[in-house]
């Protein structure tokens, strides 16, 4: 999904509205598609999950998740 309006306040700056609308995008995609997960791929829109919060599904992020198998290949 293209989030084109959350991307013009990203490019003026304004991450506050870029993660509220990375939010709302997912919010208005989750209702009117379903899913079974969330993935925020550009690191840029990791903050927007803590305003997913309240989702009924898991939201990862490419960080979290980049982090987390980096651990467990650490750990092999």
């Amino acid at each position: 999904m293209i989030c084109a309006d959350a991307w013009s306040a990203f490019e003026a700056g304004d991450l506050d509205a870029y993660h509220r609308g990375v939010a709302d995008a997912v919010r208005d995609a989750v209702s009117r598609r379903g899913a079974d997960v969330v993935v925020l791929a550009h690191a840029s829109m990791a903050p927007a999950a803590g305003l997913l919060a309240d989702l009924p599904l898991p939201v990862l992020t490419s960080p979290g998740s980049a982090v987390a198998r980096a651990v467990e290949l650490a750990r092999a």
